[in-house]
């Protein structure tokens, strides 16, 4: 199974993105329903070891903290566009549960992501060159939106099975509240 572990949105800030995404009627959007904070992307875990893996994660200690929303981008960069997304601030909190998490993920067996975290939403996946003038507004529109604070009391263990329209992802596991 295809696994990654992630902050859930609230309804509240899927609803302020899904209406700046509306303004883009032309763009293949990620499903707005699919939209999270990736945590840890864990890659093909065998059915049999995911109980094990469940039992893992229960040790990563969850405390509630809040995520204040943080401009857009473009990664790799603006230069060689793959995906835009929107931002959020990390802090302390964010940044001790990702620790906490890659430790236990650590003494499971997984190595350890080197790469630094940037705390983000992807809203789109980008296949063919876009046009300077749509990669600025897209910039202007997504900078400026009034999204709503979010609370965290949680993180989840997802599934993604890849299929020709995207992928789908579905709960296993809810840790915290």
């Amino acid at each position: 199974m295809r696994l990654f572990t992630a902050i859930d949105l609230p309804e509240d800030f899927i609803t302020v993105l899904s209406s700046a995404l509306a303004q883009f009627p032309r763009l293949r959007w990620m499903d707005y329903k699919q939209l999270h904070l990736t945590l840890r992307f864990l890659g093909e875990v065998h059915d049999k070891n995911i109980g094990d893996l469940i039992n893992a994660l229960k040790n990563v200690p969850v405390s509630e903290f809040i995520l204040e929303p943080e401009g857009s981008g473009f990664f790799p960069d603006r230069r060689r566009p793959n995906v835009f997304w929107t931002g959020l601030k990390s802090n302390n909190s964010l940044d001790r549960l990702k620790l906490d998490m890659e430790q236990v993920l650590e003494d499971f067996g997984f190595p350890r992501e080197n790469r630094s975290f940037k705390p983000h939403i992807t809203l789109l996946r980008i296949k063919h060159r876009m046009a300077p003038r749509l990669m600025d507004k897209l910039s202007e529109t997504f900078d400026a939106l009034a999204l709503p604070l979010v609370k965290v009391n949680s993180f989840k263990l997802f599934s993604s099975k890849l299929l020709p329209s995207g992928a789908v992802h579905s709960v296993i596991e809810t840790f915290g509240d």
